[in-house]
Formats: structure tokens, sequence, C-alpha cells
């Protein structure tokens, strides 16, 4: 398989998915998958707590950077092993980092901030890979240069942040400006393409006072943009261009994360600029810093996509991807922001 045949089936899958998501996941019905009893209510009903969509296709990116990330991993030769050892380690720092940096932020404790846990994660990965290059790759027999392991996962992440916005549409959070208060500009070039959000349950319902208002489709503009950046560091990457695949998913995503917020509208703290743009442009300029002053041994093998494609059917990666998924479904996939109430009957004709 070549390098671009791969990227290219792999945009294919995410202009379909894409296209369907931007076009349904504004509708009311595709906030929550499904609710669950947890006590008795006086009334003879129960409380549930309620599973989301969010969580869902946040379980999804997860894996679809996991995916993607064992595969560029593959491809140079490093073990599926190691790359899921990686993996789950960032995973393991980044899902509470992401919880305890909004609390910061933002004061509150029911919310997340991918933004804040990539610049945890982007910051810890070089230690954590030449930590693992001294102590697992005389085991696996193979080393770990730090800025083509660091290229794989910043490419994965872009995928995982791209597919991860539909979430984002769906639950109604990290939505766009309102477009009546918007400059001229704005309101012409979204007047036909824009996202009007339905359901008082949705974030940019309660929090914004903004369901049944055009807004700025920031969520799929951010989604598309981090999917370029992902494919194109993908065939960087797969053609031996490693140090450009980490500038070019790095500073992509890190840059837009700091433009985008003068497209947003929901609450990112008390001040201008603010913290998660420090945090994105402070991203950007450790992913500089790193290609600059980073010493990294050239790998003496060239990438085979074929080798990387094949590492996802062996089964310790089909049990590691299931856990991954379940383990993110089960950390933001539970909404603590909405509650419901259930009952339940027999049908008289039926029973």
């Amino acid at each position: 398989m070549s390098p671009e045949l791969f990227v290219g089936a792999l945009g294919l899958a995410i202009a379909i998915t894409f296209a369907w998501g931007f076009r349904s996941l504004t509708k009311e019905r595709w906030q929550f998958l499904a609710s669950y009893p947890v006590s008795r209510e006086p009334d003879g009903s129960w409380k549930g707590v309620n599973l989301t969509w969010y969580g869902v296709f946040g379980a999804v990116a997860a894996v679809a950077a996991s995916m993607l990330a064992a595969v560029l991993l593959g491809a140079i030769d490093i073990p599926l092993s190691a790359s899921l050892m990686m993996v789950g380690a960032l995973l393991a720092i980044c899902l509470p980092a992401a919880r305890i940096v909004a609390r910061i932020v933002e004061g509150r404790r029911h919310t997340f901030t991918v933004g804040g846990a990539s610049f945890v994660g982007l910051v810890l990965t070089p230690l954590l890979v030449r930590g693992m290059d001294q102590w697992v790759a005389p085991y696996f027999g193979t080393r770990m240069p730090v800025v083509p392991v660091l290229a794989a996962l910043v490419v994965a992440y872009a995928l995982g942040e791209a597919i991860g916005r539909l979430g984002c549409i769906s639950f109604g959070c990290c939505y766009g400006r309102p477009l009546a208060s918007s400059p001229s500009w704005v309101q012409q070039l979204f007047s036909r393409w824009h996202f009007v959000f339905h359901g008082p349950t949705r974030k940019i319902a309660y929090s914004g006072n903004l369901a049944g208002e055009p807004v700025v489709p920031i969520q799929a503009i951010t989604a598309c943009i981090y999917a370029v950046a992902a494919l194109s560091g993908t065939w960087l990457f797969l053609r031996g261009h490693h140090a450009f695949a980490l500038l070019v998913a790095g500073l992509t995503t890190h840059l837009w994360r700091a433009l985008s917020e003068l497209l947003r509208a929901d609450f990112r703290g008390e001040h201008f600029p603010t913290a998660y743009q420090w945090l994105a442009l402070a991203s950007a300029t450790f992913t500089v810093a790193v290609v600059l002053f980073v010493p990294s041994s050239p790998l003496n093998r060239t990438a085979d996509i074929t080798l990387g494609v094949k590492g996802l059917w062996d089964p310790l990666a089909l049990i590691g991807f299931r856990v991954i998924w379940l383990a993110t479904l089960a950390w933001m996939g539970r909404s603590t922001v909405t509650t419901s109430r259930l009952t339940y009957s027999v049908v008289p004709d039926h029973g």
C-alpha cells in the first residue's frame, strides 16, 4: 500500500463522516445515547444518569488517534506493544488533565478542556519517550527517537481532535458566536453555512442562551482544519519527513486553537487573551523548540505503511483499542450536568 492510497482512504472516510455529522448532530435527538436508572423517586419514577453521544464520539476519537499512532509507529518498526504502552500512558495523564485544567481556568468542575490536556500531554511526551527509550527499547530491540515518535503522536492527536469535534456538536459545547452580533463579513461568509442548535439541555442553550440562533459553525471549521493537518502530517511522516510532519500537525492545531477563540462564544475564562490561547501559543513554541533543539538520530529505515496496518489485526491491538474505547466512554460519556426521570410500565396488549 502506498502512502497516497492510505491517506486518500483515510480522507474519504473522514469526509463521509463529517458530511453526515455536520448535517445531523445539531438536532436534539443526538445529545443523549441512553439513560439508566440509579435511584427511586418518591412518586415511583427513577432518577436517571444520561450517557451522551459526546462520550461516544470522544471514545471513537481516542481509538482513531490510537490506531493512527500505532500505524505510524509500526511503519517505522516500533512494536505495537510499545505503541500501546505509550498511548495508554498519555491517556492516563491527559484524560484527568482535561478536567483539572478546566477547573483551574474556568472554575468549573463539570467540564473538559482538550486544549489544556493537549498542552500537558505535549510537554510530558518527550520525557515519556526518553524514559521508554531507556527502559523499554532494550527489551523490544529497537530505539524510540523523540522527534519521529512525537510526530506520530501529534499527527494522531490532530485526527482525534478532528473527530472529537463531532462530540462538541452533539452536546452543543465549544459553540461559535451568534451571527446576529458578528461583523458583517462573518455574517456574509456564514449566511448559508451555519449551525442552529435545538434542545434546552444543550450547553449552548443553558450556558449561552443561544438555542435556535444561527451561530458560526466553529466546531465544523476546526474539525476540517485539524483533519487536513492530520492527513498532511500522515503523508509527510510516511515519506520520512518527521520534523515537517510534527511542525505541520503541531503548529496548525495549536495556532488555530488560539485563533479560533475569536470566533467562539462559550466561556473561556475571565481574561483576554484567554488562558487557553496562551497555552496554545506555548504549545506551538514548544513544538518548534523540540524540532530545533532536541537531538534525534535519523532512522536507518523507511516507513512501511503495510507493516503498520498489519499491526492493527494483532490480538493485542484489538483488545487494547477496545479498552481505550470503554475507558474513554466511561470517563467522558456520563453526563454530570444533566439528569433524567424515568418511568416504566407494561404495554397492556403485550403483557
